[in-house]
């Protein structure tokens, strides 16, 4: 069995023993997958889902990669299993249709689609997981539900009912042709992050997330968010660059989509269901509250990866301790979330009031602290059970927090309260 070794400081995907075998787990996924459906749909579904899975599985590995390891792949087959699991052949096979939006566009850029292909039509767009933009259909199609996609010449056409378009092949696969029923999404400079809520599977999330979570306004995605609020994101991971370089390597690395929402009273979350995605509520302040935001939650995405690997502790989610991060009691896997997310938070605005001497990022540091301080005596004081590496990880976070703290108290700073935190619009929840 593999010893892993975790740290708090972060980590380069390509040097991260994590997540190394993400791809290889994904492809043995898709066999498994393969194995338990055939007999289970009708034919016609099952040959194909596995003519598809075969032109996925052709392309070049580092394509596959990119398609397989993606977070839309993996709520594909993460939903996959739960319909599969409640033994509904319709629903499961409407669901394996939507495996035929995935390398469409990369099958393009290889010469591979031969090919007419059935896929589905989502509000009049053709979306396509991983790539920065879709395909605006015709108003005239109305409520049809599929499109034909046929390679002629040097055109994709898409027919839709007894409705014909085209697109030149070169304005789909990163040529300089520009075309008007392609939507670009937005993407953050100098990374490959979408910024996008119009992915059909946050929709079935989402629904389910509202039915499950909300209590008063439910979350609704939206597709895309203003020039203004990209650069001001742009801005707050340049500023993080410029003071903390590696986290923002591992956070290239990581995180794949920004999905802004509105509605709900949180201001951002992450699921383990969703990774390497950050859902962040569409009202941006201060540059503070988004490097907050983003450290807080790319840290989440971080933990989830070593959680993957080793649970860290020994508690079910039924066990509950009190929790300095969140009102009531909370599973243990909350509480160790809290004290590794906060920590690296902390260790960003100790970098920024470094680099800038701007006095609210060293005001917010001492209550971070004092979280994690709580949080690890409530660990001590309950006697929790921790794997060999959860007290390995535990100890080095602890570590770092008393280095924070003393530096903190070498600053000529006035500390701010939970409540005047809480009016100036931090979120001290996890």
């Amino acid at each position: 069995m593999k010893t892993y070794i975790a740290t708090l400081n972060p980590v380069s995907i390509d040097n991260d023993e994590f997540t190394s075998d993400h791809f290889e787990n994904r492809i043995n996924s898709m066999k498994r997958i393969e194995t338990m459906l055939e007999g289970k749909v009708t034919s016609e579904t099952f040959s194909r889902f596995k003519k598809h899975l075969n032109l996925l599985t052709s392309l070049p590995q580092t394509m596959q990669k990119n398609i397989f390891t993606h977070t839309t792949f993996y709520y594909w087959c993460y939903h996959l299993f739960e319909l599969y699991r409640q033994n509904d052949p319709k629903s499961l096979e409407a669901w394996m249709m939507q495996l035929h939006r995935f390398g469409i566009v990369e099958a393009l850029k290889e010469g591979l689609l031969t090919e007419s292909i059935t896929v589905p039509v989502q509000n009049r767009r053709i979306i396509f997981p991983n790539v920065p933009f879709d395909i605006e259909l015709n108003e005239d199609i109305k409520n049809n539900k599929f499109a034909v996609l046929t390679v002629e010449n040097s055109s994709l056409s898409i027919r839709v009912g007894d409705l014909t378009s085209k697109v030149p092949i070169t304005a789909l696969i990163g040529g300089s042709v520009a075309h008007e029923m392609i939507k670009s999404h937005v993407v953050l400079q100098r990374t490959n992050i979408q910024v996008y809520g119009g992915e059909p599977f946050l929709d079935e999330y989402l629904n389910k997330w509202n039915r499950n979570f909300s209590q008063d306004s439910e979350l609704v995605q939206i597709e895309t968010i203003s020039e203004a609020k990209k650069t001001h994101i742009e801005n707050c991971l340049g500023l993080l660059e410029r003071t903390w370089p590696e986290f923002v390597t591992e956070f290239r690395g990581n995180v794949q989509m920004i999905v802004p929402f509105v509605g709900g009273e949180r201001h951002a979350f992450t699921t383990t269901v969703w990774p390497g995605a950050i859902f962040i509520s569409d009202t941006f302040g201060k540059p503070i509250f988004t490097v907050e935001r983003l450290v807080h939650e790319a840290s989440h995405l971080r933990l989830n990866a070593i959680m993957s690997k080793d649970p860290l502790h020994l508690h079910g989610p039924d066990f509950t301790v009190p929790s300095p991060f969140r009102a009531g009691p909370r599973p243990v896997i909350g509480l160790y979330h809290g004290i590794f997310v906060f920590t690296r938070v902390a260790q960003a605005m100790i970098r920024i009031y470094e680099e800038t001497g701007e006095e609210l990022y060293a005001q917010r540091i001492p209550f971070l602290v004092n979280q994690v301080n709580e949080a690890v005596t409530t660990i001590e004081t309950h006697n929790l059970k921790l794997t060999t590496l959860g007290r390995d990880l535990l100890e080095k976070i602890i570590i770092e927090n008393k280095k924070i703290e003393n530096i903190c108290n070498k600053w000529n700073v006035n500390p701010l309260s939970k409540d005047e935190l809480v009016k100036l619009g931090f979120d001290n929840n996890d």
